[in-house]
């Protein structure tokens, strides 16, 4: 499925910034699965959610200190850390799901564990 490859080079870009943003797994790990389950509620990831996450990348990767430093302007970290936790949501949709930021986010788990509970 075409999915699969631009999921897998969205992760690619993602890991580059692992060892940078390891501070954030603590926000991560209670954000990410809000994504997912708002993704799951509407039926699971489309074209969109592809494309919208793909063009997070270049807003990292010419930004991604937003999510260190704050600027200027207002919001920009909160916006970069949402572009990261949706991206990780996206990516938990792919076969295995994803670990990153020493954490592992796999959608079809989770949505098992939230069912029983």
């Amino acid at each position: 499925m075409e999915y699969y490859k631009q999921l897998h080079d969205i992760e690619q870009t993602l890991h580059n910034y692992e060892s940078t943003l390891a501070l954030l797994a603590p926000a991560l790990s209670a954000t990410v699965p809000l994504y997912i389950y708002r993704i799951q509620q509407r039926g699971g990831i489309t074209d969109l959610d592809i494309v919208r996450v793909q063009s997070y990348t270049q807003d990292l990767m010419t930004r991604g200190e937003d999510l260190y430093f704050r600027r200027g302007k207002d919001g920009e970290t909160g916006t970069r850390f949402d572009q990261v936790a949706e991206i990780i949501a996206v990516l938990a949709f792919s076969p295995g799901g994803i670990t990153v930021f020493g954490l592992h986010f796999n959608a079809y788990v989770q949505r098992h564990v939230l069912e029983e509970e």
